[in-house]
This record gives C-alpha cells, sequence and structure tokens, in this order.
C-alpha cells in the first residue's frame, strides 16, 4: 500500500512508486510548454540537418521533418497519457508488457539514452556558455551538470515552471532569429523543389521519427502527478503538439542554416546559428546557442529516480 510521503525542504520524495491521490496536482496545459521546451534546442536543430547534408533540397527535407515529427510524436503522446491514468513512471509501466526481468532490457537503453544525451547535451551547454559568458568550456560543463542535478533534486514541480519560463523566453529569442532567416541572402535554387532522393528523404524521416519517438521511455513521468479524471485526450494533445511544435520548428530551422551555408556548413549548425545571429546584433548568435542549448541538459532532471543521478554522474565524469 502506498503511503502518502510529504516533500522535505521541496525535494523529490517519489521514485518508482505510485502517486497517491492526495498529491495529484497541476494543469493539463502544463505539459505543453514542457514538451515544447524540450525539443526547442540545439540537439534537436541538429536532427533538421541529415537530408542536406546527404545532398537533399530544402523542400525535401522540410517535408520529410514534418512527416517524422507527425509520425514519431504520436507514440510518446499516447505513452503521456498514461501518466495521469497510472501514476507510475514510464520504465515500471512497461513490465505487463515485457515482465519484471524483460523490462531490465528496456530499462538498459533508457539508461545508454539517459547518459548519451546528457553527455551530448551538457557539452553543448558548456560551449555555449563558454561562447556568450566566456571562460573555460570544462568549467562550463561542471556548472551546467551541477544545475541540472540540482533541478532534478528538487524534480517534477521546477521542472514544469522552469519549462514555462523557458518557453517565452525561447519564443522571443528564436522568433527574432527565425524572422532574421527571411532577411538573409541564400546561394540559387535554394528553395526550388529538387529532384526527390529516396536515401536522404528516408533517412531524414527515420532519424526525426525515432528522435520523437525516443521520448515515450520516460513521456508519462511528466504526467503522472495529475488528477486521473484528466481527460485522456487533452492529455494528448497538449504533450503532442507542444512537442511536436517545437520539434518541428528547430529541425527545419537547422534545415534552413544547412542549405544557407552550403559548402562552407560546419556539420553541427552552431557556427551557422551564431552567424545568422549576429545579423541582427553582436553577440545574439550565441545568446540564440545558448538559449537552445541546456534544454535536453535538463533531461537529467526529467525523472527523480536513482537512474538519473547516475547519469548526470555520467556526465560529469565526461
Amino acid at each position: 500500500m502506498t503511503t502518502t510521503q510529504p516533500r522535505l525542504g521541496g525535494l523529490e520524495v517519489r521514485s518508482i512508486d505510485c502517486v497517491p491521490l492526495s498529491e495529484r496536482h497541476g494543469k493539463v496545459w502544463h505539459l505543453g510548454p514542457l514538451w515544447f521546451m524540450s525539443n526547442a534546442q540545439i540537439a534537436t536543430l541538429a536532427v533538421g540537418l541529415i537530408s542536406i547534408s546527404e545532398g537533399a533540397s530544402l523542400f525535401w527535407s522540410v517535408l520529410a521533418i514534418l512527416i517524422g515529427v507527425l509520425i514519431g510524436t504520436l507514440f510518446m503522446a499516447f505513452h503521456s497519457a498514461q501518466g495521469p491514468q497510472l501514476g507510475l513512471p514510464q520504465m515500471i509501466q512497461s513490465r505487463p508488457q515485457f515482465g519484471y526481468v524483460g523490462a531490465l532490457l528496456v530499462w538498459l537503453f533508457a539508461y545508454v539514452q539517459y547518459a548519451g544525451f546528457n553527455v551530448f547535451n551538457t557539452i553543448l551547454g558548456g560551449e555555449a556558455m563558454s561562447s556568450t559568458a566566456h571562460g573555460p568550456t570544462k568549467l562550463w560543463v561542471v556548472i551546467v551538470t551541477v544545475a541540472a542535478f540540482v533541478v532534478a533534486l528538487i524534480g517534477y514541480d521546477l521542472i514544469h515552471k522552469a519549462e514555462q519560463w523557458l518557453t517565452y523566453l525561447m519564443i522571443v529569442t528564436f522568433g527574432i532569429f527565425t524572422i532574421t532567416l527571411f532577411f538573409i541572402h541564400y546561394p540559387a535554387g535554394t528553395f526550388d523543389v529538387g529532384r526527390f532522393q529516396a536515401s536522404p528523404f528516408l533517412g531524414q524521416f527515420g532519424v526525426v521519427a525515432g528522435y520523437q519517438i525516443s521520448w515515450a521511455i520516460y513521456v508519462s513521468d511528466y504526467s503522472r502527478y495529475m488528477r486521473p479524471d484528466v481527460p485522456v485526450c487533452k492529455t494528448f494533445y497538449w504533450t503532442y503538439w507542444g512537442s511536436a511544435l517545437g520539434g518541428a520548428w528547430m529541425m527545419i530551422v537547422g534545415a534552413v542554416l544547412a542549405a544557407w551555408a552550403g559548402k562552407s556548413f560546419d556539420g553541427t549548425g552552431i557556427a551557422e546559428l551564431e552567424k545568422v545571429g549576429n545579423h541582427v546584433l553582436d553577440g545574439f548568435g550565441a545568446g540564440s546557442s545558448l538559449s537552445g542549448s541546456p534544454r535536453r541538459c535538463r533531461s537529467s532532471a526529467r525523472s527523480r529516480r536513482p537512474r538519473t543521478s547516475w547519469a548526470t554522474a555520467t556526465t560529469s565524469c565526461c
């Protein structure tokens, strides 16, 4: 029987156990900003570069991105709708499908993904901070890691609140940046339809869909505190459109940057992001990189369970 355990000093106290009804709270619209910001980051921008770097036109790249987002996001949004109904973490929910022992394999994949995201995004965050505020990248990597760990330690409520404020900041910052993209010079033929190439198109579609599906391993962790009488369709829609809009926006921006850079493309999109941003004013590009970089570094705050601490520790060691 699950007992009600109050939070001590604002720290997260729920782990793999069910969240009791007495602790259920929150509004379903909170899922929109949460999942919008989870995708509105530099790592997501890099996902949109695949087909352009393989020779596809911007038109077919954007089409592959949109189809991949719309299909891939379905699966993570369906899982999000389970959170209020069961009150359990996503990995615990996998036990009925895979068995108590079989779920260990799923957990292993989840751990590898946590560690990978943390390492990759913490490095991006450190580089962005080094460009913006100066100082050694390694120092900023440590600072970003500690900040993510603190957010993870406090947990669910702080994550939701922080993402709401970050959504407003991100919309303003990248909104200005996106408008800038309409006023820069592009190579001739950038906006032509171009010839359809199956390999880069399907590659881009597969990476985008897989990227969106990858959220499914912990998506209900961020809806399980809500009351079970929350309409399933509303949980689905807020999760779906929050994630889809944030993901599609960043990926399309990445594709546009790659098309604009042409042969001088650096392979990550960060240099292009900074160059285009500086068309507005000096330092804005670095600020754009910064505002989009730590989002999945916050993935170390995605779960309050022990595996998050291990993933964060892995990031620190790297």
